[in-house]
């Protein structure tokens, strides 16, 4: 039942418009996945290989964890990581094991042979031609990656001392295989999460979940009942008043942050129209932490702008909040980031290739919202933030211009009911 759940919320996930469109791009950009995806198309009898070499890659994605006490924890994104390291600090002799995926075990004869007996199992063949003439490509990958991702996690907490794993993502294949394996070995799991979810996420099954606030505790609760029990955390970021004296500068630093899929073409006509509308000192265009994702060719076409700057987002989104008089953004979480540090944040339409409201941000009314550069009016903009907004905000951050010491409190709380 276990092993059911993990592999069905990752069909689901993987199955929606936004992760074929990714990997749709990806195919485009990426000449690996460009021939794996050709071979895979016209030679059908490849097909159950090429889905099960990269289940075998996951097996091996991850070391053994050198210490075996307290929480077992991977990631393989940054914006998951700051999440990891966070509490980490909040728990009793930070008992956190946090493992990044590593190509170091390749060669390590043992792990090849263990991920082998898997293929020994007719059933296992069963699973990928189903998976492959239903799914297609992508749905089947990742799914035979959560398999292989559970079996090795199972191995490894089934034979070792930990007391239970935390992840920062609700549905990718290694945070599914390791939480739903602690959960099939009675081991306590632990969620966060690492930015707002859109409507629709995979139903909550771990024992503990942190949270940003109601606003995000609602998007899952419309799915279905939250298995355990929900501890708000706020949003990531740092908390200050929202200034908006930069919408009054006569040459303001505009920030441009991005989606994770945008469409370049248009973005670069946005930024050139940002340009001739406000007359900014400097355009800081953040990129998506997201690396695999992004257009580079596009990018080094942005940064010939001489009034351009280029962030790769290797530093936290303080860092470059900090320059900014205010942001314009698509459907982007990074809005409550921003709106937390107190730089105000604007929704421009065509950005990104997201759903349109995809966050459901316009309909709380949390940002303004503008079809186009040209319809942008600053006096609007400070008006609107001005309409008993901080109200509306705390419902997405439970913190909002509070201390966070409560919250962290309960989170500490929570750990020590574990670990001591």
């Amino acid at each position: 039942m276990h092993l059911y759940r993990a592999l069905k919320i990752v069909i689901k996930k993987d199955s929606n418009f936004h992760r074929n469109y990714t990997f749709n791009e990806l195919k485009q950009r990426k000449l690996l996945i460009k021939t794996i995806t050709s071979l895979y198309e016209k030679f059908t009898y490849t097909r159950p290989l090429l889905i099960t070499l990269y289940g075998i890659k996951s097996y091996l994605d991850f070391s053994d964890p050198s210490s075996q006490k307290g929480l077992f924890s991977i990631y393989f994104y940054k914006n998951e990581k700051r999440q990891l390291d966070y509490l980490k600090e909040l728990m009793p002799g930070k008992q956190l094991v946090i493992l990044k995926n590593s190509r170091s075990n390749y060669l390590n004869f043992k792990l090849w042979l263990e991920a082998f007996l898997v293929l020994l199992s007719p059933q296992y063949w069963k699973l990928v031609r189903r998976l492959s003439k239903k799914f297609g490509f992508l749905v089947a990958l990742r799914t035979i990656s959560t398999l292989f991702y559970y079996i090795r996690f199972k191995r490894v907490l089934g034979n070792s001392s930990f007391q239970g794993t935390l992840v920062s993502s609700d549905s990718n294949p290694y945070a599914m295989g390791l939480s739903f394996s602690a959960l099939s070995l009675g081991l306590k799991t632990f969620y966060i999460n690492h930015g707002h979810i859109p409507e629709g996420p995979p139903r909550l099954f771990f024992d503990y979940s942190f949270l940003d606030g109601p606003g995000l505790e609602d998007v899952y609760k419309r799915v279905a009942p939250i298995k355990g029990k929900v501890i708000y955390k706020g949003s990531e970021g740092i908390s200050g008043p929202l200034n908006l004296q930069g919408l009054k500068s006569p040459s303001p630093v505009i920030g441009v942050f991005l989606s994770l899929i945008t469409d370049w073409s248009k973005l670069i006509i946005l930024i050139d129209q940002i340009n001739e509308k406000f007359r900014p000192r400097k355009i800081l265009l953040r990129l998506h932490p997201n690396e695999v994702i992004r257009d580079n060719m596009m990018v080094r076409k942005v940064k010939k702008r001489s009034f351009t700057r280029i962030s790769t987002a290797e530093t936290s989104a303080v860092t470059d909040l900090k320059e900014c008089d205010f942001v314009i953004m698509g459907n982007c979480s990074a809005h409550l980031t921003a709106l937390k540090f107190g730089v105000p944040t604007i929704h421009i339409e065509g950005i990104d290739d997201v759903t349109h409201d995809f966050y459901l941000f316009i309909e709380k009314e949390i940002h303004p919202y503008f079809e186009s550069i040209e319809s942008v009016d600053l006096n609007q903009v400070s008006k609107f933030y001005q309409k008993n907004w901080n109200k509306k905000f705390a419902y997405f951050d439970s913190n909002y211009q509070k201390s966070p010491l409560e919250s962290e409190k309960k989170i500490s709380d929570t750990f020590k009911e574990v670990l001591e």
